[in-house]
């Protein structure tokens, strides 16, 4: 896997309110689904969350990007690269979704489902 994709993904998990804040709603909404993939409940307690994304789950994932020596041998190791790849994917449609807005080719957000 591409050290691109690797750290794209981490910058996106290293500044998740940034690039929420600057996303399209389509790229929002591929976000939410990546990162709750059962969606969020509301109940008697509250909104909350069934499952969450594995490298959000992961406190070492933020400490990947200082240290060069992984242990690939660890099975997470796997599911972190296969997530930190669909996150590059994300920020790459949202930088894309931008450059559409910004040249004024934007194709309406409304009725996208």
């Amino acid at each position: 896997m591409p050290e691109q994709v690797i750290n794209t993904g981490l910058a996106v998990l290293q500044d998740m309110a940034t690039f929420w804040k600057e996303a399209s709603l389509a790229t929002k909404q591929q976000l939410q689904r990546f990162l709750f993939p059962e969606g969020i409940a509301y109940g008697e307690a509250g909104f909350g969350t069934y499952t969450t994304a594995f490298c959000i789950q992961q406190k070492a994932v933020v400490s990947m990007s200082k240290n060069t020596m992984v242990d690939q041998a660890d099975p997470s190791w796997n599911l972190l690269l296969v997530e930190l790849s669909r996150l590059s994917k994300i920020a790459e449609q949202s930088a894309n979704d931008n450059n559409r807005e910004s040249s004024g080719t934007a194709a309406p957000e409304l009725g996208e489902r």
